[in-house]
């Protein structure tokens, strides 16, 4: 199986999460990704991406970091984010894709994501997520962009049907950074928490995670510094 075909596009956390005897909100999410503490760098990639994790205490699933140090307009980065029917365009396996937005909230976008997985005994997986173009609190100059996928009561109030065969995910959420690196640019970075759901190894979902991030950051940093040259 191909990891980009399952989360291939994260640009991406439910009402409530349970766990070890608390209540989990979006914003507790967020702010554990957000947090700079306890990222303990597992990799670097060829092509100079850091690649880190981060253990979670409600969950035995880890979030993942990514980041680069980039020559970059970050402003892009989030215009291209927030373009949610142009992600068809620009992801690496677009046959398997498709990114639809369902309208605009109080705050930022709601889109629609499904994907489909060509491999035997694993369902499609589909969500609804909103995605919010400034920091968690307003001041956070360096967050470029938030996400968090919505609790499928969401498909009701949205007039929209769950696709056949499809787990829809529930649990997930990420953030966009830049900040300002010395004259060589910025350091863009990425962190995600995703649960693909179904039944799959937590150590698969964990290597899922890792390749589908990183690919996800190669397809924007390809397409943003495209737009950069014409800047």
């Amino acid at each position: 199986m191909n990891p980009n075909n399952l989360l291939i596009c994260l640009i991406i956390f439910t009402n409530l999460i349970v766990g070890e005897n608390r209540l989990f909100t979006n914003t507790d999410l967020l702010n554990l990704l957000n947090n700079d503490s306890n990222w303990n760098k597992l990799e670097y990639t060829d092509d100079n991406i850091t690649i880190s994790k981060k253990e979670l205490s409600f969950s035995k699933l880890v979030a993942i970091k990514v980041e680069k140090i980039l020559n970059i307009n970050p402003q892009l980065i989030t215009d291209l984010l927030m373009d949610i029917d142009k992600y068809n365009t620009f992801v690496s396996n677009p046959k398997s894709f498709h990114s639809e937005l369902i309208k605009s909230s109080s705050k930022g976008l709601i889109g629609y994501q499904f994907i489909k997985i060509d491999f035997p005994f694993f369902n499609n997986r589909e969500y609804f997520f909103e995605i919010i173009p400034e920091g968690i609190i307003k001041d956070e100059s360096n967050i470029l962009c938030h996400w968090y996928l919505l609790n499928s009561n969401k498909i009701i109030e949205l007039n929209k049907k769950k696709m056949p065969n499809a787990t829809y995910l529930a649990f997930g959420a990420g953030i966009w950074k830049a900040e300002p690196y010395t004259s060589m640019g910025y350091k863009v970075s990425y962190s995600l928490y995703m649960d693909p759901g179904g039944s799959i190894p937590d150590f698969l979902i964990d290597l899922i995670n890792k390749q589908s991030i990183i690919g996800l950051f190669r397809d924007v940093e390809r397409e943003v510094i495209s737009k950069n040259r014409n800047y």
